[in-house]
């Protein structure tokens, strides 16, 4: 369902009389609340699930191997295995010398061989079985909510293959270069803390300074957590269509994306990465739905007309993406010639 966008009332001759946009502080903060209750619209999930035998089989899949199997492994080897192995060798380092370096160096060993081994594997697993699953659970998600196939770019001709071909690299380059921005991002605050001439109090105005990284960083990944829900809602779309809506609707998506990014990064502050991918998979799922059942966005029409507080996030992400790629094009032409 489409929020009424709003517009002026009748004059008394029956024409319309355009109304002044709303204030830029009053739209942001319209459009700031309104992402926060579309993404906790938890509702629709459950409609789905209800409705959908297929969406629910696979939203149970997702649930088994993440929650039961993947999490079950990491609390196993975490808060059972890993306590053994240190309460086995605890003794050792009590010792002296070479006992007690070799008591130390096992554990480690031990330690750090079965993490790879058992671990990292799982986590590596779950991006191959995970998609699958995502996808037909959308695609049902995408049917019952907005009663229609989801939209998909047509290949008219082989000709165009290329273009789409394109248009994937350009599209899984950009998010690799927004990622990078947002570690630099990250930081920066830190490098300017180490070159400052001066010592930096806990009291000092400036103690702001190192931790604003981390803060930044969380910021600008919110409205790549928005896009990666909301990518389920444009398939259809070019890659720039979509940077471009999010751009000015940006406090909607900041919102949105607050809702999915803060519980995963909560996780893997106090539990770790891999704990907070499994995590992501478990409510991945619900954000989707919430990013296919919500609505434009609020911003009237006489807004639209006088210009929408657009905010260029991802200018310097795809402007770097433009010159990467126009360099592996080129790399791509000279090995072709010194081959052929």
């Amino acid at each position: 369902m489409q929020r009424p966008s709003l517009s002026s009332s009748p004059s008394p001759t029956g024409a319309q009389e355009p109304l002044t946009p709303p204030s830029l502080p009053v739209l942001l903060l319209k459009q700031f609340v309104c992402g926060l209750r579309d993404a906790l619209r938890f509702d629709k999930m459950i409609t789905v699930l209800k409705r959908s035998d297929t969406a629910f089989s696979r939203f149970w899949d997702i649930m088994v191997f993440n929650a039961g199997f993947q999490i079950g492994v990491m609390a196993v080897f975490q808060f059972g295995l890993l306590p053994l192995i240190q309460q086995l060798f605890a003794s050792g380092t009590h010792s002296v010398g070479a006992l007690r370096w070799i008591s130390t160096a096992s554990e480690l060993v031990l330690s750090y061989a079965i993490y790879p081994l058992w671990v990292v594997p799982l986590f590596a697993l779950g991006f191959v079985i995970n998609p699958p699953w995502l996808q037909v659970f959308c695609t049902r998600a995408f049917i019952l909510i907005l009663k229609q196939q989801p939209p998909a770019a047509a290949l008219k001709s082989m000709a165009e293959l290329p273009k789409q071909i394109a248009a994937e690299v350009f599209t899984t380059t950009f998010y690799v270069m927004f990622l990078l921005q947002a570690l630099i991002q990250q930081s920066i605050p830190s490098a300017i803390d180490d070159y400052l001439p001066f010592e930096i109090s806990e009291d000092s105005i400036f103690a702001f300074v190192p931790r604003m990284g981390p803060v930044l960083n969380f910021v600008f990944l919110c409205w790549l957590y928005a896009l990666y829900c909301f990518e389920y809602k444009w398939p259809h779309w070019h890659i720039n269509r979509r940077l471009k809506y999010i751009e000015d609707n940006w406090a909607y998506f900041w919102a949105f994306g607050m809702v999915v990014g803060l519980p995963f990064t909560m996780c893997q502050v106090y539990f770790g990465l891999f704990w907070a991918y499994a995590l992501w998979w478990i409510l991945f799922p619900w954000f989707i739905v919430a990013a296919i059942a919500a609505p434009e966005p609020p911003c009237s029409v006489a807004c639209r007309e006088g210009g929408r507080p657009t905010l260029r996030l991802f200018r310097l992400a795809k402007f770097v993406n433009k010159i990467a790629l126009n360099v592996l094009v080129w790399l791509l032409r000279l090995f072709s010639g010194v081959a052929s």
